[in-house]
């Protein structure tokens, strides 16, 4: 919801003349960080381009640029949203997969109603989400309302946020995470935050490995590889001990 307004009003709307635009300044400025031009950008979080670097000059035709309203727009998008305790309450999205994001946020102008937030009473989860049959997803405000989500009865059963899983760990469990990059969805940021939090608790030699595919959307699709087997790879581990360093 918070992010899926930001490109909605006429002001910040982009044409898919821009988000190419975008899409191609942010391969030609952090391709090369890992050494390799190959189309994907292998650490977004590594990727520091701000849109500024193609904001419109004097006499630049519209596809050809940002506006100052869309450059912030755009750069508000790659931002954490923070509650007033500083818990981030939406992860930026990533630099690099732009042009897969219109799969959860509206890059164009469309009503608020096309980009995830329903009027009051549209959503049949309102009840169990916020709580209210009748809540305005219009009017979701990241923080005021979202210690009420994440404590809802959805959250506890949705969300996979407890780092303490020493007892699965100390059975003999394994675990293998895995995420796209590019996933505009739920954030890849929240699953390497996740990882980092369970091997501060478990501990650095605990059998939790995390893969990161570089360009993969939403379970996905995206310009990165996305055909691997993550099941082989956790066979491969239970049956020789040996934790898998890569997954072709």
């Amino acid at each position: 919801l918070v992010k899926g307004r930001l490109f909605t009003s006429p002001q910040t709307a982009l044409s898919a003349a821009q988000v190419k635009l975008i899409s191609a300044a942010v391969l030609d400025a952090c391709d090369m960080l890992d050494g390799v031009k190959d189309g994907l950008i292998s650490d977004p979080l590594a990727c520091k381009w701000d849109p500024s670097a193609i904001q419109c000059k004097p006499g630049q035709a519209a596809d050809a640029c940002l506006t100052v309203e869309q450059a912030g727009a755009l750069r508000r998008a790659y931002s954490d949203v923070r509650s007033s305790d500083g818990k981030v309450v939406v992860y930026g999205l990533s630099r690099g997969g732009e042009p897969g994001w219109s799969t959860f946020v509206a890059t164009g102008q469309r009503p608020a109603s096309a980009v995830g937030a329903r009027p009051a009473g549209g959503n049949p989860l309102n009840a169990y989400i916020y709580g209210d049959a009748n809540f305005d997803e219009a009017k979701f405000n990241p923080v005021t309302d979202t210690a009420k989500v994440r404590s809802s009865a959805f959250a506890k059963e949705y969300e996979s946020d407890d780092p303490d899983i020493k007892a699965f760990l100390g059975r003999g469990g394994k675990l293998i995470l895995w995420h796209g990059l590019s996933d505009p969805g739920p954030s890849p940021y929240a699953t390497i935050a996740y990882y980092d939090a369970v091997k501060k608790t478990a501990g650095a030699n605990a059998n939790v490995r995390l893969f990161a595919a570089p360009g993969v959307g939403h379970c996905g699709g995206g310009t990165g590889a996305m055909s691997f087997d993550v099941l082989a790879a956790m066979d491969d581990w239970i049956a020789s001990n040996r934790p898998p360093e890569v997954i072709p």
